[in-house]
């Protein structure tokens, strides 16, 4: 079925229905009366533009319907005047499933993409062979490891369900601060706002220990804004994630090099102004860390110049609006002040309370339960709900407070291994049985926490 009949189809099924309304989540079995949205949505997510940014997620498989009503809250889409649909197809096209492509065929060349929302594709290398910098010296085989970059389209499925995904301490504060400061830099260079007069570079920093979900938390953020500002703003999306590390050959003054073709195949992506690109620079403390002892260097000056050039170049995308970007740092102390001087937001991701630990395992214990790996004796109660509770030995809450004894004993663990817990303690825990009591599985993570924290301190 082609795009605007799909199109054409949803937006008549929305119309019809006074049911229908913002702010709400649409699965198979709510059209089940319509068999052409049966066989080709698997469901439809509807949410007013004008809300906060903590509306119920709005990237989904294959379709996505936005409704900008011009006012908040839930009402009958047959009630509000002068709606504004936009859809956003999520799906994989053929030209998408072979990988990798050359990033000299990426937009801004001569060659087309669609101008659709028909933007999704899998993550792939760009011409890893062109940009990782390495030359063949005396016969020897001098390919870099890694390729240097990395670029996805936007909307991608493999950032699905991010954003959902992570949990921090401030209620959600943290995702809807960086939302909201994307989508105003995004508003004043739409509005051509003098930056002679208000200064702003599109420039984030996340800084904070290994394993809190800076990198992910960027990736969300640019799923987020390449479906918010689709449409009026951008006709498709670019995620392109820079590995800092590779910026550095080994070869003498290939660095500067690297650099340069690097980001000569970024400005032909930046170069179409109908593309939002988000430009992330992994653990940016790698070019810190270069100015810092380039005097003690092999090479000092070549590495000032990688150094310089790294920097020049992110000056130069200042003055192209269609970009975003986005660094991280593990090293919170050796964030180089020249470019802490640009960022325009500095942002600290630390490891999750225990509060926030309640909730990822918490989440973690739904889902295993859904999967049958859990036996539902009893509920777990949310952790709000668990605070208002008088008597915690009252029945149907002894579970609940035995896991926030786990969560409080699993504090200080980064939430990448936070998410792997559930796994360890079915693997160590479960005597080779497929379904755990929730009393034994909660018991379990209790154990594989206080494992982590003295294997922490072994290896110190």
């Amino acid at each position: 079925m082609s795009f605007s009949a799909l199109r054409e189809r949803i937006l008549s099924y929305l119309r019809q229905h006074d049911r229908v309304c913002t702010n709400i989540t649409l699965h198979r079995l709510d059209f089940v009366t319509d068999q052409v949205l049966q066989n080709n949505v698997e469901f439809i997510s509807i949410s007013d533009n004008k809300t906060s940014a903590a509306e119920p997620g709005i990237v989904v498989s294959l379709a996505d319907v936005q409704v900008d009503p011009g006012i908040p809250g839930v009402a009958p889409l047959s009630s509000v005047d002068n709606t504004v649909l936009m859809l956003h197809l999520y799906q994989m096209s053929d030209a998408d499933t072979s990988g990798a492509i050359d990033m000299d065929q990426a937009p801004g060349s001569n060659h087309e993409h669609p101008p659709s929302f028909h933007a999704d594709t899998t993550g792939f290398d760009g011409d890893q062979a062109a940009m990782n910098g390495a030359q063949p010296t005396s016969g020897e085989e001098t390919a870099q490891e890694d390729a240097s970059c990395m670029e996805y389209a936007i909307p991608n499925r493999e950032f699905h369900g991010i954003w959902e995904s992570l949990v921090f301490d401030q209620n959600g504060q943290v995702q809807s601060r960086l939302l909201q400061y994307a989508t105003t830099a995004m508003l004043f260079s739409e509005y051509n706002v003098n930056s002679n007069v208000v200064s702003w570079n599109r420039v984030i920093l996340l800084h904070g220990p290994p394993g809190s979900g800076k990198t992910s938390l960027c990736k969300a953020l640019a799923q987020k804004l390449a479906i918010r500002l689709s449409g009026r703003h951008f006709a498709q999306g670019r995620f392109i994630e820079i590995n800092s590390h590779n910026l550095f050959s080994k070869y003498f003054s290939e660095s500067g090099k690297l650099v340069g073709r690097l980001f000569a195949r970024i400005r032909q992506v930046v170069r179409d102004e109908r593309t939002l690109v988000c430009l992330l620079i992994d653990e940016v403390e790698s070019i810190t860390a270069a100015r810092q002892s380039a005097s003690t260097g092999a090479d000092p000056s070549d590495a000032l110049r990688v150094v310089n050039a790294v920097l020049t170049q992110i000056d130069s995308l200042r003055h192209n609006r269609n970009v975003l970007l986005m660094a991280t740092s593990n090293l919170t102390k050796c964030i180089d002040a020249a470019f802490l001087d640009r960022a325009d937001i500095k942002m600290h991701v630390g490891y999750p309370s225990w509060r926030a630990v309640y909730t990822i395992l918490f989440t973690a214990i739904q889902e295993l339960m859904l999967r049958g790996i859990i036996a539902p004796v009893e509920p777990v109660l949310e952790l709000l709900a668990l605070d208002n509770v008088d008597n915690p030995s009252a029945p149907g809450v002894l579970s609940s407070v035995r896991l926030r004894d786990a969560a409080k004993a699993a504090q200080g663990i980064s939430g990448r291994t936070l998410k792997k817990l559930p796994l360890l303690a079915h693997a160590f825990y479960s005597n080779g049985t497929v379904t755990m009591t929730l009393q034994a599985f909660i018991t379990a993570l209790h154990n594989v926490a206080e494992d982590q924290h003295r294997t922490a301190v072994e290896t110190e």
